[in-house]
């Protein structure tokens, strides 16, 4: 199913890959049929469209079946956002500046090799602002090192 994701970033269809991430719960997959369980959010055109793109990109009919009872894998964005928060200099930061919440994730790797597919859409599906790069903290008291010594680690594994 990860690959029919990166498909969809490659083709640049931004919209199918941030639902396929977000909204669905993978039940089954195999050649010519997804069992998936849809979040409540997901738009109800959906199935079909990933359908249709299927057939687009494989040349063969696909069967999309909508299991609304199954339990289903956690959603791509899920497993994304649980490997980030359990990250040690992520969870650092958040202690250090409480009520920070994470709005976006991206690869950094794909935006340095220039491959990165389309904005970054939030959870409502608004395109959110490109990545800011280049800001500096403000001086911090001798009291706040560890808050200073934690932003520049965060910095270092961004640049990483």
């Amino acid at each position: 199913f990860a690959d029919v994701v990166r498909k969809a970033a490659a083709d640049r269809d931004a919209r199918l890959r941030v639902e396929l991430e977000s909204y669905v719960r993978l039940v089954a997959f195999e050649q010519g049929r997804i069992e998936l369980r849809l979040e409540d959010r997901a738009p109800s055109d959906l199935p079909g469209r990933l359908m249709q793109r299927l057939k687009e990109w494989t040349g063969i009919h696909w069967s999309i079946v909508v299991n609304s009872t199954a339990a289903g894998a956690d959603t791509l964005r899920d497993v994304r956002t649980a490997e980030t928060l359990a990250h040690p200099l992520v969870r650092e930061a958040l202690a250090i500046f409480p009520g920070a919440e994470i709005v976006a994730i991206r690869d950094r790797a794909s935006l340095e090799r220039g491959t990165a597919t389309g904005p970054m859409i939030d959870d409502d599906g608004e395109v959110l602002p490109d990545v800011v790069t280049g800001l500096e903290p403000e001086p911090m008291s001798g009291e706040d090192e560890g808050a200073a010594q934690a932003f520049g680690a965060l910095r270092e594994v961004e640049q990483g």
